[in-house]
């Protein structure tokens, strides 16, 4: 059995710190950007307490956390790193937008980043990155990360070349 590219999931925790939502008011959802607030501010806390646990059960297992744009700041990747854990994140315009500004430039500046490839149903692959990437978050804690554009090339080679879509407006770090 090929295992390549197995995901599991070893550890799970509520979203809702229930001793805080006890001690307080639940927060006026009114808005969506409101409740949005509240929804990724609770999975931050609750990765932030998780954690710990997760490397309690599994102190010399190598894991590779990932996560959507949510994780792609500061507090995560800190608790990545003092883990020793590896991470794939993605992250949108907008989320840490210092760290796209410097990722943009140094792309342009990295032409020899690029890998090419053809998988076996003839759809050809282009994927470039930039690595080393300094970033500091909003606590000044400074992250050093390697990213890849979310406009990896991926051409069907059955319908004589054409690009296939794959801009999803995120980065992977």
């Amino acid at each position: 059995m090929d295992l390549r590219g197995l995901a599991l999931s070893v550890g799970s925790g509520f979203i809702e710190d229930p001793l805080e939502i006890a001690a307080q008011q639940p927060p006026d959802w009114a808005t969506l950007t409101e409740y949005e607030q509240v929804k990724q501010d609770c999975q931050l806390k609750a990765f932030a307490r998780l954690a710990p646990q997760l490397k309690a059960d599994f102190p010399q297992t190598p894991l590779c956390i990932s996560g959507d744009s949510l994780y792609g700041c500061g507090p995560a990747l800190t608790i990545c790193e003092h883990n020793h854990w590896s991470y794939v994140l993605t992250f949108k315009p907008g989320r840490t937008p210092s760290f796209r500004a410097d990722f943009q430039g140094l792309l342009k500046l990295s032409p020899d980043n690029r890998l090419n490839g053809t998988l076996p149903d003839k759809t050809a692959q282009c994927f470039r990155w930039v690595n080393d990437l300094d970033y500091e978050d909003d606590e000044g804690h400074r992250h050093k990360l390697n990213a890849l554009p979310p406009n990896i090339c991926f051409t069907d080679l059955h319908k004589g070349g054409a690009p296939l879509p794959s801009d999803h407006g995120e980065q992977a770090l």
